[in-house]
């Protein structure tokens, strides 16, 4: 199972990786926008932090864009219900959107907004999957008894 995972998981990678791309010019300029604020103040940058800063931006989007396959996965182990999915799709919204604010290195909201928005579109687009395999691959009956005798 998990080679044919492998390809959607460096997919998703790479697209998020490419969001991250595209919120970096933003980025750097909400953070040039202190500037103004401070009459006499100037811009020293430091190499190492702009590139490390962009590289921690690109890594958080690419890991930030694994959740579909995570959430797949959850649910093919039987470890994740679909009923559970249903139930729980708003606190999921609310968990995507607090992670997405903590991982993003900057603090600017459109960096938070351009992770958590496709990221709840991916959840959702997970959850559709999920239905159509749930189809395929009904939950097997042992796992929606709990049996605690021992």
């Amino acid at each position: 199972p998990f080679h044919k995972g492998a390809p959607v998981a460096i997919f998703l990678f790479f697209v998020g990786t490419f969001f991250g791309w595209i919120v970096l010019p933003s980025a750097y300029q909400w953070f040039g926008s202190y500037l103004s604020d401070y009459a006499h103040a100037g811009l020293f940058q430091d190499p190492l932090a702009m590139v490390s800063l962009s590289l921690k931006m690109l890594l958080a989007f690419g890991i930030g864009f694994q959740l579909p396959l995570v959430t797949y996965l959850l649910y093919r182990f039987g470890i994740l219900r679909p009923q559970v999915i249903n139930r729980y799709w708003r606190h999921s919204t609310v968990i995507i959107f607090v992670t997405s604010a903590i991982l993003t290195p900057s603090n600017d909201p459109f960096s938070m907004l351009m992770m958590a928005i496709p990221l709840t579109i991916l959840f959702f687009g997970t959850i559709v999957v999920i239905k159509l395999s749930e189809r395929r691959l009904p939950w097997p009956a042992e796992l929606n008894q709990l049996d605690c005798a021992d």
